[in-house]
């Protein structure tokens, strides 16, 4: 075993080493919040439409949750099957009721497209709910970059339909809400870097609005100006951001004048868990397929007695 004295000199050093970094840290996070400070108006992505929201209270509203996770046997295992397992989860405090309804949809084994869709299966399952809500919650991003990849007319089509569904759904006055929490955006520490010719490198915009929103606080909101969106001018999305004790959440929404109350509702989802919705998490729980359940679904396939070449038939592999 080493000397003592070298354990505690060593020890001393990692601290030393510790608490440098943590006050460079500290150092470039203030100039960072100096430089929000100090940025004239203009020079922010504003949108129209700020939002309107006069304080937390509790109200009686209807909120549909959609979230979804994908199943995969495919790998490493006797049968190659791959699924979208979805979950949507209406909770009306106005009646005191929940309704919860679930779907597993079928991804072809030969299908390029893969993840891409899932998002535009999401929305659609939301929007095919058939029930009046007052606001519908998806966990994640309405900015879906990842079609860029894509061919451009498989782009433009996954656009347009995503664009459509979330633009019939405001149109019956219920909005659709993407919630992102932890997010590595860098749109706003991004243009402070342009702006200031600062290197924030290292810190995002939740960084940035913990610091500087106050608890149950609203950001400005903005524009986003990610390519994907520019391809059509109905796909026009605007974000947020809001702070609920130590996190931030990135809030996205179609950029239009959006009733106070929706903002109540949204709010009032976070405090029930202090930090993220309720709903949203709820929804997430149920439609997560977890290994163990995935082995009984691999054990009752086999035990229909298919044989190998029969399931990649049936499966399309």
């Amino acid at each position: 075993m080493p000397d003592i004295s070298l354990l505690l000199r060593y020890i001393d050093k990692v601290k030393s080493h510790y608490f440098a970094k943590r006050k460079t840290y500290q150092e470039r996070l203030a100039l960072l919040q100096k430089a929000w400070q100090s940025l004239v108006k203009d020079r922010l992505p504003l949108a129209d439409h700020q939002i309107n929201y006069p304080g937390y209270k509790k109200t009686q509203y209807r909120v549909l949750s959609v979230d979804s996770s994908p199943i995969d046997l495919s790998r490493h295992r006797s049968i190659p099957l791959k699924a979208l397992s979805l979950s949507r989860v209406l909770t009306d405090y106005k009646k005191g009721e929940e309704i919860i309804e679930s779907e597993i949809q079928d991804i072809p084994e030969s299908d390029e497209i893969g993840a891409l869709d899932f998002p535009l299966r999401e929305l659609k399952y939301a929007c095919d709910f058939g029930k009046e809500v007052d606001i519908i919650m998806l966990d994640g991003s309405l900015i879906r970059w990842q079609w860029w990849q894509l061919q451009k007319d498989k782009r433009d089509v996954f656009v347009k339909n995503y664009a459509d569904l979330l633009n019939a759904s405001y149109a019956k006055k219920q909005p659709v809400l993407g919630i992102i929490d932890r997010s590595l955006s860098r749109d706003i520490t991004h243009l402070l870097e342009l702006a200031t010719k600062q290197d924030f490198a290292g810190f995002v915009d939740s960084d940035l609005f913990l610091g500087v929103l106050q608890e149950d606080q609203f950001s400005p909101v903005f524009i986003s100006y990610s390519p994907i969106i520019k391809l059509l001018p109905e796909y026009k999305v605007a974000y947020c951001y809001y702070r609920k004790w130590n996190n931030v959440l990135r809030i996205e929404f179609l950029s239009r004048d959006i009733s106070e109350n929706v903002w109540q509702y949204c709010v009032d989802q976070i405090e029930k868990v202090k930090g993220f919705p309720w709903s949203i998490a709820r929804a997430h729980n149920l439609c997560v397929v977890k290994e163990s359940q995935k082995q009984v679904i691999e054990r009752l396939l086999t035990q229909e007695g298919l044989s190998q070449k029969e399931i990649m038939k049936r499966t399309g592999s």
